[in-house]
């Protein structure tokens, strides 16, 4: 539309005619054409998306047993296969300022199927596909305050969600102009996608355990979901900077493109709760300003998704051995630590240089100097000299399984970087996070298995435990006997006392899982059983050198960094680990065998 009026208004004014009335009139209209144009390029985006922005359709599931879940699960993962996105909400009951459990769950996919399951009517266990789907992180799911929610079906449901995405959090990274005058979804729905969302407060609050829902209610709660993400789909858009052209026709821009801008995003936000009081006073729009502008989201992207250092990294103060060799430099709070201590002597103050009064446990190599050598505050890629934070070369979730000897008081793969650039070298971790999981045969998911698991047993007890606690009145007398007989035989006691019954309502009823085994301990366990650790140390290392390039790498900073003195150390080292490792395996296992 904004051609067409460029195109014809230049058409026209380049025409000659031989009446003269002809030629103005058709010289104004040429004139006015222009000046529409001119208006359309400088007006807000929100007015080029007016009403351009339009739902999908609406189909609305309501889940209440496993057999209507799994007719409903292979259409949502199809409508999560181009781009990985799901709308999550839930729905509870809350009388007197008490919070019943939650009733209803709604996840919505980005093509419109709105699932409405309700987890009071729903048989347990849930069904295992249900469980997984939530506990992938691959698949974002959208909300704003879904911490709460998330929260809220761990406690009531043992439903552990993965992936969770809070849009109050995507807001600060995207460079446009919305009128967003507060951050509640209804509010982000008109500014962003020009939807009218009317909370009425009777639907709000109604009864969701009901036994039937009511068309409002289940519509009030599909919309909650389906908005979410169409939101996230919109702010991808803006991202692109392809509103001008697509007016978000969800299917004229590639899913890859969306996928891109997804990355570029989402490293440090996902699995985050509601913005905290720092980033909200950012976020907080100045009086009389009623839109978040690019230099506002600029400001608040410096810090929001990153907890940025206040202080420098690097004090370079110095330690001296009792010869006055240098072992390595620090920062000052270390330093000051060992006078503190008494284990050192102040030599200097500045800078600060403090001599140890024993022989370390360990000193520098000949071939090394990397500790010892005065570092800058700077990104190491950019040189940026501030709102720099630590990046670990080799992902913190390999480096943890590494043996004491690679990690111990050793700082080399730990470095400096900028926000933009520890997210560029973030999402190039991905790549090769994927090759690892294909190599080492220990999938990206692995980890999604619970760590711990719930003991039937012990949740038996304290579910009958709660129940005389709180509804004692309630019950009927045969059930009440039928309670207070399984909870003596159970705990072994011959009177139940309301010490007994708080105890058995506060223990914790979860165990440890013997099958969890992250995708990182899979993949340093295959490099430690090929003896292949110091080549994926180094893999890692000319990774980053290849991705990031980085141009302000501290002097005597090397790849195979200490690998000459590691080599024969490692040989020693691996079989003793591997061998504790298996112990404590075995230990495991029967553990919960003498359990059952």
């Amino acid at each position: 539309m904004v051609n067409f009026y460029r195109q014809t208004s230049n058409y026209l004014c380049n025409q000659v005619f031989n009446r003269p009335l002809d030629a103005f009139l058709v010289k104004m209209v040429g004139f006015l054409l222009r000046k529409i144009y001119s208006f359309l390029m400088k007006a807000p985006r929100e007015l080029l998306m007016e009403k351009h922005v339009v739902l999908p359709p609406m189909d609305i599931k309501i889940v209440c047993t496993h057999s209507e879940w799994n007719s409903v699960y292979r259409t949502l993962l199809e409508q999560c296969e181009s781009i990985p996105v799901l709308g999550l909400d839930a729905e509870w009951i809350t009388r007197f300022g008490r919070r019943y459990p939650v009733s209803l769950l709604q996840l919505a996919g980005k093509d419109g199927l709105c699932v409405l399951i309700r987890l009071n009517l729903l048989p347990k266990p849930f069904p295992s596909s249900l469980k997984s789907l939530l506990a992938d992180s691959s698949i974002l799911k959208i909300g704003v305050g879904i911490s709460v929610d998330v929260g809220n079906l761990r406690i009531d449901h043992d439903l552990h969600i993965r992936g969770y995405l809070d849009l109050r959090n995507v807001l600060p990274f995207i460079p446009t102009q919305y009128s967003v005058t507060s951050y509640s979804l209804m509010n982000l729905a008109k500014a962003i996608i020009n939807v009218d969302m009317f909370k009425d407060k009777s639907i709000t609050l109604s009864n969701w355990e009901s036994e039937e829902l009511t068309k409002e209610q289940m519509h009030y709660a599909a919309l909650d979901a389906l908005v979410g993400v169409t939101i996230f789909l919109q702010l991808m858009m803006t991202k692109l900077n392809q509103q001008k052209q697509h007016f978000l026709k969800f299917h004229s821009t590639s899913d890859k493109d969306i996928r891109e801008a997804m990355l570029t995003i989402l490293p440090g936000i996902i699995d985050c709760k509601t913005p905290d009081q720092k980033t909200r006073k950012l976020m907080k729009l100045p009086e009389n300003k009623s839109t978040f502008t690019k230099k506002d989201s600029l400001r608040a992207h410096s810090l929001r998704a990153y907890n940025l250092r206040r202080n420098p990294l690097y004090d370079n103060c110095q330690l001296l051995a009792p010869d006055n060799q240098i072992l390595c430099t620090c920062d000052s709070r270390k330093a000051k630590w060992y006078l503190y201590k008494g284990l050192g002597e102040l030599v200097s103050e500045n800078p600060m240089v403090i001599r140890l009064n024993f022989e370390p446990s360990g000193r520098p190599l000949n071939e090394e100097g990397y500790y010892q050598q005065e570092k800058e505050n700077i990104c190491v890629v950019c040189g940026k000299p501030e709102n720099y934070l630590r990046k670990n070369i080799i992902p913190h979730e390999y480096r943890k399984y590494f043996p004491s000897i690679m990690k111990d008081h050793v700082s080399h793969d730990i470095l400096l970087m900028c926000p933009t650039c520890h997210q560029k070298a973030c999402a190039s971790d991905v790549t090769l996070r994927q090759k690892l999981a294909e190599e080492c045969d220990a999938p990206l998911t692995a980890g999604t298995v619970n760590k711990s698991l719930i003991d039937v047993d012990l949740a038996k007890i304290r579910s009958a435990a709660k129940a005389l606690m709180t509804n004692s009145h309630k019950i009927p007398d045969h059930r009440l006997k039928e309670l207070h007989e399984f909870l003596k035989t159970s705990l072994g006691v011959d009177e139940l006392t309301v010490d007994v019954l708080q105890k058995s309502v506060t223990m914790d009823v979860k165990v440890s899982n013997p099958d969890y085994s992250p995708h990182g301990h899979q993949v340093v366990e295959h490099m430690k059983r090929t003896k292949k650790l110091l080549e994926f140390q180094l893999r890692w290392r000319q990774h980053f050198i290849d991705t990031m390039n980085p141009a302000y790498l501290p002097a005597k900073w090397a790849i195979d960094h200490n690998h000459k003195h590691l080599a024969p150390l490692l040989d020693e080292e691996i079989p003793k680990f591997t061998k504790r490792t298996s112990k404590t395996k075995s230990s495991k296992s029967s553990k919960s065998k003498s359990k059952k």
